[in-house]
């Protein structure tokens, strides 16, 4: 099951009482979340890419996002 994740731009009115640069606005990254058996996962849309992985039972994050990792619902394999 994927749920998006999608961020939300604050409205220019709240941005101005953070600073100078309150008045640029970025875009945000979308990202997905997807559940395994063994933990989660979550993925940048645009670029298909696996940022960080979620082990359960004890909640162990592991950051992925320099890996080369293909996930299954078996587990995860680190490529060369």
């Amino acid at each position: 099951m994927t749920d998006v994740l999608d961020f939300k731009i604050k409205q220019r009115s709240e941005l101005r009482s953070l600073g100078a640069d309150a008045g640029r606005i970025l875009p945000m990254p979308r990202y997905a979340v997807y559940t395994f058996p063994w933990g989660s996962a979550i993925r940048e849309i645009p670029s298909e890419k696996w940022l960080k992985v979620v082990v359960a039972p004890l909640a162990q994050v592991i950051d992925v996002s320099d890996l080369n990792v293909v996930l299954h619902n078996n587990g995860i394999e680190f490529l060369k």
